[in-house]
């Protein structure tokens, strides 16, 4: 069976421009899956072809512009007719993006598909070579709506939208999206111990093909290390200082080994809001892991959501990382602290409003938990604020202003 991810029939629209489509992502997301079922579906009215670049056979076809076309010849391109050319892994290529910019520029009958790991030279490089020429876009571990899919509860994804949906019907797969997480084919696996192991090859994947072959990294501990510390501290504020002390790295590697992760879709930060931008890039910043699954793999910790002391932390992380995920590029996802150390988990910061989250893991409501969202409403004038939790519609007056009490499953529209 067919389980399609929520892009598709977007990516299947860009078939008839000539813009360069990229997909990048971590590994194990589906970008393989998404790029054949759209060369299966493309072939139906078009000649493609479909070259994997893991494949050592396929080096020479990518090695310069003329030994693609002359491969592509032997695989019935004809010039002035239209080709699509599917290209996976392509961040094994240093010189890759000068191959698809000579494409691009000589060849507009080729339609070009490209995934990668986002390995962070070769987003530099495309950034700096195909300006103009290139969509990215990026590929994710599943979203919730998605994993219910993939769970074979497309009716219960379908009304994810509805306002009064039974809440009880959804918890059961959001307990498990919260403890081993979205990645495709840990969704599929029935069975707890087999998720793990499915986990395990993953990472040993992602540290021998991105970590030790494209990024030249030997000491492969350190990083693991690195990894096991914010996990373990998800959510709350950085110190750089006790993760360079406890793996025996500097401040600054601890910082590039961050970046790397990030650059890899392990990761993501937010940063402190402030309205003197400035202060934003001095301050330090929160991480968290795109998948709770990862995230707890790291930690060796699968408990059940409500055994776990951690279990607001990984609401928080899947809250984030839902609209993290789903959000326009117009958006930033930031979190805010005051002096007197007021606080809201969440603020989506638009060009013309602010929206404050606050995140609570609980099924009842209290004053305390409106505490930080009136605070920010008050010192930034914004009219509206949002609570995410399991406690169901029990919006707030204030004023002239509105507290939304929300549930966390139809966080598309943020």
């Amino acid at each position: 069976m067919a389980y399609f991810r929520e892009i598709y029939p977007k990516l299947i629209s860009e078939k008839d421009n000539n813009k360069i489509i990229i997909l990048l992502g971590a590994r194990q997301t589906g970008k393989t899956t998404l790029l054949k079922e759209l060369q299966r579906e493309i072939q139906k009215e078009a000649t493609t072809l479909y070259l994997d670049l893991d494949f050592l056979g396929n080096y020479d076809a990518v090695s310069s512009t003329d030994n693609l076309i002359a491969c592509l010849r032997q695989h019935d391109f004809r010039n002035g007719e239209k080709y699509y050319l599917f290209l996976d892994e392509i961040q094994r290529f240093k010189d890759i993006s000068m191959l698809l910019k000579n494409l691009y520029d000589h060849y507009p009958e080729i339609k070009i598909y490209a995934t990668g790991s986002s390995a962070l030279d070769i987003k530099k490089n495309l950034k700096d070579s195909l300006a103009g020429r290139k969509i990215i876009y990026h590929i994710y571990p599943l979203t919730f709506r998605e994993f219910l899919v993939f769970k074979n509860q497309g009716d219960l994804a379908r009304l994810l939208d509805e306002k009064n949906i039974f809440l009880d019907s959804y918890l059961p797969y959001l307990y498990e999206f919260l403890v081993f997480g979205g990645y495709p084919e840990v969704a599929l696996t029935q069975d707890n111990d087999r998720k793990f192991m499915v986990l395990e090859s993953i990472f040993d994947l992602y540290f021998k093909k991105d970590i030790i072959e494209l990024m030249k990294i030997d000491d492969i501990e350190k990083l693991k290390k690195c990894l096991k510390i914010i996990a373990a501290d998800q959510g709350q504020l950085t110190n750089y200082s006790n993760i360079s002390r406890e793996i025996g790295s500097s401040i600054r590697e601890v910082k590039e080994y961050l970046e790397i992760f990030k650059g890899t879709y392990i990761l993501f930060c937010l940063s402190p809001f402030f309205s003197n931008k400035h202060k934003e890039i001095v301050k330090t910043q929160k991480y968290y892991f795109w998948d709770n699954g990862i995230r707890n793999y790291f930690l060796k910790n699968f408990q059940d959501i409500n055994s776990r002391a951690d279990s607001g932390f990984l609401f928080e992380s899947f809250v984030a990382g839902e609209i993290n995920k789903q959000k326009s590029a117009l958006q930033n996802l930031k979190f805010w602290r005051s002096k007197n150390q007021q606080e809201v988990d969440l603020i989506i910061e638009n060009q013309s409003n602010l929206t404050p989250i606050e995140v609570k893991f609980k099924t009842s409501h209290t004053s305390k938990d409106f505490l930080g969202l009136k605070a920010f409403m008050k010192t930034y004038n914004t009219n509206k604020g949002l609570l995410i939790s399991l406690a169901g519609r029990q919006d707030k007056n204030i004023g002239d202003k509105t507290i939304i009490c929300r549930n966390p499953f139809n966080l598309k529209m943020m």
